[in-house]
């Protein structure tokens, strides 16, 4: 059974990643959705990765955020060129910037 206090930090997990996925311009349902996702994500990683979804959630916010260090912890390793690579794959960005 979950507890109220899990609760309440599990809403305000999906509180923050609602106002990142509203932020970069998603629909309601779409940051909702982004919201919801983020927040089983890190339930997810918490139960692999031995940590509390507090931490996972924390570090995955960093990440969205542009700091990579925290979720190396969770074997995700991302690169600047990496993104750059795939924005400019996805069309987002030209091969010049």
């Amino acid at each position: 059974m979950t507890s109220v206090a899990t609760t309440g930090k599990a809403l305000d997990a999906a509180s923050s990643m609602f106002m990142f996925g509203d932020a970069a311009g998603l629909g309601k349902k779409a940051a909702t959705d982004f919201a919801k996702a983020n927040v089983q994500l890190a339930a997810d990683l918490a139960s692999f990765f031995d940590s509390s979804p507090d931490e996972a959630m924390n570090a995955i916010a960093a990440a969205y955020r542009g700091e990579m260090e925290p979720i190396r912890r969770y074997n995700v390793l991302i690169s600047q060129a990496a993104v750059e690579q795939k924005a400019i794959q996805m069309g987002l960005m030209g091969a010049n910037g």
